[in-house]
């Protein structure tokens, strides 16, 4: 079983920065694009055989899968809706348990934003 942990970068602080400078619509409008792509995220996944979904929210995603023969194509597609969507980036750790996956998504936000960080077996 494969595990990927997805986590939005700078979203926090984004938001803070946005409210502390008062463009509170802006905070607004950006949390509704975060949604909204968390929501297309789920619906790409769920339409794919072999994905399980267990966490949708905020900006965080957790899928697992078996299948790794397209696993960057499916990563990347998961990313791209949510550059897309919101145009930030998001930072993915991929490995053979959450807890791995939680390690990689770490090392992936340490290097540069957005990167998609595997192990490899």
């Amino acid at each position: 079983m494969r595990y990927a942990f997805f986590d939005g970068d700078n979203i926090g602080s984004t938001i803070n920065s946005l409210l502390n400078n008062g463009r509170i619509e802006e905070a607004t409008y950006l949390s509704e694009c975060i949604k909204k792509a968390i929501s297309q995220i789920e619906q790409y996944v769920n339409s794919i055989h072999g994905i399980e979904l267990i966490i949708a929210g905020g900006d965080d995603i957790l899928i697992s899968y078996e299948n790794r023969e397209n696993e960057a194509l499916l990563l990347k597609n998961i990313s791209s809706i949510f550059i897309k969507k919101t145009g930030l980036s998001i930072s993915c750790g991929v490995g053979n348990d959450v807890s791995e996956a939680l390690v990689n998504l770490t090392n992936a936000k340490q290097k540069d934003k957005g990167n998609i960080y595997i192990t490899k077996e």
